[in-house]
């Protein structure tokens, strides 16, 4: 599937990769984790996604929701 991948949903990927996040995982882990990311901000998280979409800024709020689901996904992308 070559769909694009929404700004919203590259800021909180890319911030995954470079603050390290994806350093705790396997390589075999990288894409399961990226797909059940994006469920969790489709679903869960749909208020960061636009919380991103509207301040267009790195706030600390943000920042901090954005660590709350990259953590969450990490932690269960570990145990399968």
């Amino acid at each position: 599937m070559n769909a694009p991948i929404p700004f919203e949903k590259q800021v909180v990927v890319i911030y995954a990769g470079i603050n390290g996040y994806l350093d705790k995982l396997s390589i075999d882990k990288i894409l399961p984790f990226e797909k059940n990311l994006y469920q969790k901000l489709d679903t869960t998280f749909k208020g960061l996604l636009d919380k991103i979409v509207a301040e267009k800024n790195l706030t600390d709020e943000v920042e901090a929701e954005i660590k709350k689901v990259i953590e969450a996904v990490v932690a269960e992308s570990m145990v399968g």
